[in-house]
């Protein structure tokens, strides 16, 4: 059985370029986003920065909540007749 020369060299081609290219495109890819800038974990990272900032506001609002509750308390202690301790 004789294979054309086209055959052969579409399959000398073949096994010339192709492996290299599958075997090098997750490298070309990452390359080219870094170079765009892209991150790989940027969709976590807006994540992450979100709750940050979600708990950064309930800290704040505990602590005015705990500045309050201070207040009421002296406040409480005054109107009773108490003396506050330092």
């Amino acid at each position: 059985m004789e294979f054309s020369p086209f055959i052969w060299i579409t399959l000398v081609v073949a096994i010339i370029f192709i492996p290299p290219i599958l075997l090098l495109r997750p490298l070309v890819v990452s390359i080219a986003d870094k170079i765009a800038g892209k991150h790989a974990n940027a969709d976590e990272l807006k994540a992450l920065k979100a709750r940050v900032l979600v708990l950064e506001q309930e800290v704040t609002d505990l602590r005015t909540r705990c500045l309050t509750l201070e207040d009421t308390h002296e406040f409480t202690k005054k109107l009773s007749g108490e003396t506050p301790r330092s």
